[in-house]
């Protein structure tokens, strides 16, 4: 009863941490597949998503980077 309970939220949580993590592990895979040949270092957090490192210390999401040809 009780304790079927807390077996049952255990299994939940633990299927939530997992699709967390796996999605974020995903998450930073496609970051560093579409950034691998820019030129640019990148970095991944869950909450920051994709970011390119485009001057010394200067990071900025990689959705609002664009090349411009001057």
């Amino acid at each position: 009863m009780v304790k079927d309970d807390i077996i049952t939220g255990l299994v939940v949580l633990a299927i939530v941490v997992g699709l967390v993590f796996g999605l974020a592990a995903l998450s930073r895979y496609e970051c560093a597949q579409k950034t691998e040949y820019m030129g640019f270092d990148s970095r991944f957090s869950l909450f920051a998503g994709c970011q390119i490192n485009v001057e010394e210390g200067k990071w900025i999401p990689l959705d609002s980077y664009y090349f411009k040809e001057e």
